[in-house]
C-alpha cells in the first residue's frame, strides 16, 4: 500500500505536466518491480482513465479488461469500465459489464445502484426490480442505499405506495441519514399531501436537528400554507424560522434570514396586490432580514446579498437606492463576478428607461469579461426586450464565436431566426446548433417550437415529440420542453382526431394530382371555411360577422361539437407528463417562470397552471392549427414515395430511410403553398377564412402567444417591469 501511494503521487505530478509522462512512468513501475503484482491492476486502472481522458478509447478499453481480468472482485474497475461503454453509446454492453461485475461483487451498494439505474434508464423496470430482489436476504445495514434507490425508483414510476412503504421502513432502520427524510418529504409534497409531508420533516428533525435542508423544506410547506390561508403576517411560517435559529448549523443562519426575506417579500406583494395598500410600509420586515442577512453571511456572498437587497427596493420605484446597492455589491465583489454585478446594472438602467446607458454598461462588460457568455446572452436580451432582433443575431453570432458549447445562446439565435428570417433561417440556425451543442436540451426544444409553429411549412406533430425526447433526456430542468410538451399533448389528443375527421370526409375534394399550389390553396381555404362556421355557431367567436356559404356544410355540425371547450378538456390525459415533469423537477425556462405562480409551487402545480394556460391559447387558435394539419395530410396525399415501415412511430432513430423521407417530405412540404400565403390570398373570404386577427409565425414561436408579442417596458407596471428583467435570473439557486 505504502509503495502504491509512492506511485500515485509520482504518478499525479507527471500527470499536471504531460499525459505521455505519467503514461511512461506507469509503464516502467509495472516492469521494474517496485510494485507487488496484487497491486498491478490499480496502475491499469490509472493507466485506462489516462486513455479515456485522451479519447484513446479503444486502448481504454482494452486496459479496462485488463483491470476486470487481474482482480475480478473490484467493483472499481467494473464501474469504470461501464462508464466507458456508456460514454461510447454501447448500453447494451454497459448492461453486460454490470451483470459480469455483479456475478464477483454481489453486494457492491455501487455496482448495484449503478445497475438499477441503467436498467431504469433503458426502460427495463422489471430488470431493476429483479436486481433489487436479490437483497431481500440481506441485512439492510449493507444493502440501504441501494434499497433507497429502489425506493426512488417506484416513485420516478409512479408507484408512490410501494416507494411510500419502502422510505418508511427505511426511515425506522436507517434514522440517521438525513437526505431520507429529505426524499420522503419531498414524496409526499410533489403529491399534494402537504400534512404528511409537514410530518416526515417533524420527524427528520426530531432526530437530526441541525440537518438544514429539511427547516428549509418546511418553511416552503409552512408559507404555502399560510398563504393559502390568506395570512400574509406568516405566522407559522415566522415561529418555525426562529426555531431554527436556535438549533440551525451556524453556517446557514444568515441563509435563513435571506429566506425570510424573500418570503415576507413575496407576501407582502400578494397582500398589497389584494388589497391596494401602500407597499412602502410592508417592506419594513424585509429590509431587516437582509440587514441580518448582511451580518450574518460569509464575506464572498455578501454581494449577492447587496444585489437582492436592490431588486428589492425596485418593486417601490426607490431606484436611487437600488443604484446604491448595486454599486456597492460592484465594490466588494471578487473579480471572477464582478460581470454578475454587471448585468444588475445594465437592467437596472433598462428599469429606468436609459437604454443608451445598458447598452454602455453591457459593452463595457463585453470588453472586459468577454470570457462569461452570459454577458453575451443579456446583451441579446436587451435588443429582443427592444425589438431590435437583428442586432441581437449579430450580437448572439458574436458570442457563440468564443462560447460554442453555450445551448442558450445558441436556442436564442435559433428563435431569433424566425423574427429575422422566417422559415429558412430559422432552420439553418437550429442545423448549425444541433452540430456544435447536440446535447442542449434548449436548442432541441426550441427545435421542436418550429416543427409545432401552425406556419411553419415543416409543421409536424411527429418530430416535435421526437425533440420533445432529446430536450427532456438531455436538459431535464429546463422546464419550457415540459410546457411545450404539453402544447404537444393538447393538440395531439384534442385536434388531431378531428383534423383526420375533416381529412377523411373531404380528402375526395382534393384532387391527389392537382400539383398547383392555387388548388392546394382552395382546398385548405374551404376547409377552414368550415371550421370558421363550426366556431361561430358554437360560440368560439364572433358570431356578429357575416359568414359565407361553406363547401363543406355536412361536417359543419359534428365539428361543432368536437370543437366545445369542454370537449378539449376531457379528451387531455397528461398522467404520464405530469410524472415526467416531477420527476425532472424543472428550475428555469421563461414559460417556466411565467406558470410558476409562486417559487414555492411543485412541478405538478407548475404544470397544472400552465395546462390551463396552453388549453386556452390552443382553443383560441384551434381553427390555425387544424389548418395547418390539414394542410401538411392534403401535401403528403400527393407524394408519390412511401413512408419507411416506423417512420410514424420513430422516437429514438438513425435509420437512413427514415432520415431521407423526412428530408423528401420536408422538401415537398417547403414547396407547397404556406399558411401566410393563403392568407393574403385576394378574395373576399381570405381575411375571414383563415385568421380572425392579424396572425403571422412569430406569434407561435412559444407555446403562449402573449410572451412572444413585443411590450415596450415602459408600458409596464413596477413589477411587471421587475419581473421581465429580474425575474429569471435567481441570485440564489
Amino acid at each position: 500500500r505504502i509503495a502504491f501511494k509512492d506511485f500515485y503521487r509520482a504518478f499525479r505530478v507527471e500527470e499536471r505536466h504531460s499525459f505521455q509522462k505519467a503514461e511512461a512512468l506507469a509503464q516502467e513501475a509495472l516492469k521494474d518491480g517496485s510494485l507487488p503484482e496484487s497491486i498491478h491492476w490499480r496502475v491499469y486502472l490509472e493507466l485506462a482513465d489516462l486513455a479515456r481522458r485522451s479519447n484513446r478509447y479503444v486502448e481504454s478499453r482494452k486496459l479496462y479488461q485488463k483491470v476486470c481480468q487481474l482482480q475480478p472482485f473490484a467493483s472499481q474497475g467494473w464501474l469504470e469500465y461501464s462508464k466507458l461503454e456508456e460514454d461510447c453509446g454501447f448500453m447494451n454492453r454497459v448492461s453486460n459489464i454490470l451483470h459480469a461485475g455483479l456475478e464477483y461483487c454481489e453486494y457492491s451498494e455501487t455496482l448495484l445502484t449503478r445497475a438499477v439505474k441503467h436498467q431504469e434508464k433503458m426502460g427495463n423496470l422489471s430488470s431493476a426490480r429483479g436486481i433489487l430482489a436479490r437483497l431481500k436476504h440481506v441485512g439492510i445495514d449493507k444493502v440501504w442505499r441501494t434499497v433507497l434507490e429502489g425506493a426512488l425508483l417506484e416513485a420516478r414510476a409512479g408507484n408512490h405506495d410501494m416507494a411510500r412503504r419502502v422510505l418508511k421502513y427505511l426511515m425506522h432502520h436507517v434514522p440517521w441519514y438525513g437526505p431520507l427524510y429529505l426524499e420522503a418529504y419531498k414524496l409526499e409534497r410533489d403529491q399534494g399531501h402537504p400534512m404528511d409531508a409537514m410530518h416526515i420533516v417533524e420527524r427528520g428533525l426530531t432526530t437530526l436537528p441541525r440537518y438544514g435542508p429539511l427547516w428549509f423544506g418546511a418553511f416552503r410547506l409552512y408559507e404555502e400554507m399560510d398563504v393559502t390561508e390568506r395570512q400574509f403576517h406568516l405566522p407559522r411560517t415566522m415561529h418555525m424560522i426562529e426555531r431554527a435559529k436556535s438549533t440551525i448549523s451556524k453556517e446557514l443562519v444568515w441563509k435563513l434570514h435571506l429566506e425570510a426575506a424573500h418570503m415576507l417579500e413575496r407576501t407582502a406583494l400578494a397582500y398589497v396586490e389584494e388589497s391596494g395598500l401602500d407597499l412602502v410600509s410592508y417592506l419594513t420586515p424585509v429590509r431587516r432580514r437582509l440587514v441580518l442577512t448582511i451580518l450574518t453571511c460569509p464575506q464572498n456572498l455578501r454581494w449577492k446579498v447587496w444585489l437582492a437587497a436592490g431588486r428589492m427596493e425596485l418593486v417601490v420605484g426607490n431606484s436611487e437606492m437600488a443604484h446604491s446597492l448595486f454599486q456597492r455589491a460592484h465594490f466588494c465583489v471578487q473579480q471572477k463576478s464582478k460581470s454578475a454585478t454587471l448585468l444588475d446594472c445594465a437592467r437596472l438602467a433598462e428599469f429606468n428607461g436609459d437604454i443608451k446607458l445598458a447598452r454602455g454598461i453591457l459593452t463595457k462588460a463585453r470588453s472586459f469579461y468577454c470570457s462569461d457568455w452570459k454577458v453575451w446572452f443579456e446583451s441579446v436580451l436587451v435588443e429582443i426586450r427592444n425589438n431590435n432582433h437583428a442586432r441581437g443575431c449579430e450580437i448572439a453570432a458574436r458570442g457563440l464565436e468564443l462560447h460554442t458549447g453555450s445551448g442558450r445562446l445558441w436556442a436564442t439565435l435559433v428563435q431569433l431566426g424566425q423574427l429575422v428570417g422566417g422559415d429558412e433561417m430559422q432552420t439553418t440556425a437550429l442545423e448549425r446548433a444541433l452540430s456544435a451543442v447536440p446535447k442542449s436540451g434548449e436548442v432541441w426544444c426550441e427545435g421542436a417550437r418550429i416543427h409545432l409553429n401552425p406556419f411553419s411549412c415543416t409543421f409536424d406533430l411527429h418530430r416535435s415529440r421526437r425533440y420533445l425526447h432529446f430536450a427532456a433526456r438531455f436538459t431535464p430542468q429546463f422546464g419550457d420542453s415540459f410546457i411545450e410538451s404539453i402544447r404537444l399533448e393538447v393538440l395531439s389528443q384534442w385536434l388531431y382526431p378531428i383534423a383526420r375527421y375533416i381529412w377523411k370526409k373531404t380528402r375526395g375534394f382534393f384532387n391527389h394530382d392537382e400539383t398547383s399550389n392555387n388548388g392546394l390553396g382552395e382546398y385548405i381555404e374551404d376547409v377552414c371555411l368550415a371550421i370558421t362556421v363550426a366556431r361561430r355557431e358554437s360560440g368560439g367567436s364572433d358570431k356578429t360577422k357575416e359568414v359565407p356559404e361553406t363547401k363543406f356544410r355536412e361536417i359543419v355540425s359534428t365539428l361543432r361539437k368536437k370543437l366545445q371547450a369542454d370537449n378539449l378538456r376531457s379528451s387531455i390525459d397528461l398522467t404520464d407528463l405530469r410524472l415526467a415533469c416531477t420527476n425532472a423537477d424543472p428550475n428555469y425556462g421563461s414559460l417556466w417562470f411565467h406558470c410558476r405562480r409562486l417559487p414555492m409551487y411543485t412541478p405538478r402545480r407548475v404544470i397544472e397552471h400552465a395546462a390551463e394556460d396552453i388549453a386556452d391559447e390552443i382553443f383560441k387558435y384551434a381553427n390555425i392549427y387544424l389548418a395547418a394539419m390539414i394542410r401538411r395530410m392534403a401535401v403528403l396525399a400527393t407524394v408519390e414515395q412511401e413512408m419507411p415501415q416506423g417512420a410514424e412511430n420513430a422516437i429514438e432513430t438513425s435509420d437512413p430511410a427514415i432520415v431521407n423521407w423526412e428530408n423528401y417530405i420536408d422538401k415537398e412540404l417547403r414547396h407547397a403553398i404556406s399558411l401566410e400565403e393563403v392568407m393574403e390570398r385576394e378574395g373576399p373570404r381570405a381575411g375571414l377564412v383563415l385568421l380572425e386577427s392579424a396572425m403571422q409565425g412569430s406569434c407561435f414561436i412559444t407555446g403562449l402567444s402573449e410572451l412572444n408579442r413585443y411590450r415596450p417596458l415602459e408600458s409596464m407596471t413596477l413589477l411587471e417591469r421587475r419581473r421581465a428583467l429580474f425575474g429569471t435570473d435567481a441570485l440564489f439557486p
